[in-house]
């Protein structure tokens, strides 16, 4: 991926505002997500909207707190968009693993 490239997606990414007002409304439910858990989400998702890379168990982690979120709050738009990030960032560590085996 060139720089160009790169930068179309953080833009993309940048466009996913709701989700940090949506992570900072939830409320841990202890079952089945904690405190703890909805603070590494918030990390994910400010790392993903800076276009940092993320590793194969962070990419993993991330989709499933991500759904985790989504399924406790199934009618909340910016779920949606949380998902999508997660889908983002884990399709962008498979590029990256098709680019280097290339």
């Amino acid at each position: 991926m060139d720089c160009e490239q790169r930068l179309e997606v953080q833009r993309h990414i940048a466009n996913f505002g709701a989700i940090n007002q949506g992570l900072a409304e939830i409320r841990p439910s202890g079952n089945p997500i904690s405190a703890s858990e909805i603070a590494l989400l918030q990390s994910y998702v400010s790392r993903a909207q800076r276009g940092e890379t993320f590793t194969p168990k962070e990419a993993a982690e991330f989709t499933r707190l991500s759904e985790i979120a989504a399924n406790e709050h199934p009618k909340e738009d910016w779920t949606r968009d949380l998902l999508k990030l997660s889908m983002i960032v884990g399709g962008l560590y498979l590029l990256a693993q098709i680019f280097k085996k290339s």
